[in-house]
């Protein structure tokens, strides 16, 4: 899983920032174990499988034969969904790991400009963060991209896309938090 960022907003008077972002993050942990349920090959990774295997995109069930056999097990099958495994992982996680720095990694979201540049108030350092997602004071996760390495302007347009979920919390904290 590649590194990335998430901008978490918690109340400015919250007293464990670290505590807070815990709360909202938990939900998302990749690895909470979830009852068994269907996790279906999304398109990328079903034709780039296809082409490592050798066969073609629309061998639907000789695609999840070759998953079989390659895996051991009998977890993978395909209905008229496409090609899926069985799994108990979360399936709403979207992380192994997180973590921040309380000196460098906090601002009040009345520092931040739409451009996601801005120094904090422990740095006079400049800084420009690239989130990937947000973590809303609701519980929600908005991811911004689509995956892949952005180009700069679809990073132009993420961090417009961050400014716009944090700029109706004007009394909130914004945590950049770096997640793997």
């Amino acid at each position: 899983m590649d590194a990335f960022t998430t901008l978490v907003l918690v109340p400015d008077d919250t007293p464990d920032v670290t505590a807070a972002v815990r709360r909202l993050l938990e939900p998302y942990y990749l690895w909470h174990e979830a009852p068994p349920h269907k996790q279906y090959l999304d398109v990328p990774v079903l034709q780039s499988m296809a082409a490592q295997y050798g066969l073609p995109v629309t061998d639907l069930a000789a695609l999840a034969a070759a998953l079989r056999k390659q895996y051991g097990s009998d977890q993978w099958s395909v209905d008229e969904e496409g090609p899926f495994s069985v799994t108990t992982q979360n399936p709403r996680g979207k992380y192994e790991n997180w973590g921040f720095d309380p000196e460098s990694d906090i601002w009040s979201v009345s520092s931040i400009r739409s451009t996601m540049v801005f120094t904090g108030p422990q740095s006079t350092t400049l800084r420009c963060i690239h989130p990937t997602a947000v973590g809303t004071p609701d519980g929600q996760w908005h991811n911004l991209d689509a995956g892949g390495e952005p180009t700069e302007a679809q990073q132009g347009t993420m961090r417009q896309r961050a400014y716009e979920l944090i700029r109706p919390y004007p009394t909130h904290l914004v945590v950049a938090v770096d997640c793997d």
